[in-house]
């Protein structure tokens, strides 16, 4: 039986986040997702096979995620870009302090990919209704395709699909379940309906 280096297996650290424990799986170089706790079934037994460790990517996202969560010096977005099944996002902060989190983009199509880089440019406290979100990216009348692309966001808070609410003013659905998306929003000081 031949197995993989170790540089090259899945690992996964915990996050302990207001909205629960966050299970960040990657490899040194990517990361392939994020697992808020209340979620259960195949993707939770996984984690029973790999080794908890920290990677590169792993400890690029525990940076991001502590600052985010702290309200501390927030990053933003300079640029992203995609390409061998990695979307790389570029950040730097006001103390000039860069970050880059290398996501594994793997079985998303380039229209999804599309949606999530244009998700990106909704900064911290801001927030896009899905009708919105899809007439800049080139999906006219596809607000229930953004629905599917936010559903289906394996890195929530780094794509931040928390910050898309439907045109009404209300939150809408959330894999995480709408008390994590109402608390995200309040967080965040985002504006939004009851």
């Amino acid at each position: 039986m031949r197995f993989l280096p170790e540089h090259d297996r899945d690992c996964f650290c915990k996050f302990n986040s207001p909205v629960g424990i966050l299970y960040i799986i990657g490899k040194e170089e990517f990361l392939k997702s994020i697992i808020l706790k209340n979620k259960t079934g195949s993707e939770i037994n996984y984690l029973k096979n790999i080794p908890e460790k920290e990677t590169q990517a792993i400890t690029q996202c525990l940076t991001y995620l502590t600052n985010y969560f702290s309200g501390g010096a927030q990053y933003i977005l300079v640029k992203s870009k995609c390409g061998n099944q990695i979307l790389s996002i570029f950040y730097k902060n006001k103390k000039s302090e860069s970050l880059e989190l290398n996501l594994n983009v793997y079985g998303y199509t380039a229209k999804e990919i599309s949606v999530y880089q244009n998700l990106l440019d909704v900064g911290f406290g801001r927030t896009v209704s899905y009708d919105y979100l899809a007439e800049k990216s080139g999906v006219h009348g596809g607000a229930r395709f953004i629905g599917n692309a936010m559903a289906g966001n394996r890195f929530p808070i780094i794509i931040p699909c928390h910050r898309v609410i439907r045109k009404n003013g209300r939150p809408g659905k959330y894999s995480s379940g709408p008390e994590v998306k109402k608390y995200l929003l309040r967080m965040e000081g985002s504006s939004w309906k009851n």
